[in-house]
């Protein structure tokens, strides 16, 4: 299901494999705030905007209308296949070992992707006790 709302997120996906797959093993070791990691922001940070981006597309495409209603449920599914595939390409061709806080900074990323999603367009308060 090709739909324009969706390239965007489509041509995410591409960047984010390359960077990810491609990028140097030498990365510097910076530290975000004193404490975190700079390349656990990145993860982060590209899995949140790769899953809201996702989940826009999703809901406002007209073509698919089990897409357009299950936009959050189809767009965790993608996300989350997408850090598995990621980080199993980079066990298997780039690193002898599995990055498991590489894993946990795309799950935290891809939840807030989507808690950013239903605040914006499903108008929820998450900071409330009524939904």
């Amino acid at each position: 299901m090709y739909s324009n709302y969706n390239l965007f997120a489509f041509l995410l996906a591409i960047v984010m494999f390359f960077l990810n797959v491609y990028r140097s093993q030498s990365l510097p070791e910076l530290q975000m705030g004193g404490w975190l990691p700079f390349d656990k922001f990145a993860h982060f940070t590209q899995f949140f905007v790769f899953t809201f981006v996702a989940s826009v597309g999703f809901s406002k495409q007209s073509k698919s209308k089990t897409l357009q209603y299950h936009a959050i449920k189809y767009s965790l599914i993608i996300s989350v296949l997408f850090s598995l595939i990621l980080e199993l390409w980079q066990f298997y061709f780039l690193y002898p070992y599995f990055q498991i806080f590489d894993t946990l900074a795309n799950l935290l990323g891809i939840c807030t992707g989507i808690l950013l999603f239903l605040w914006i367009y499903k108008k929820i308060n998450i900071f409330s006790k009524k939904n």
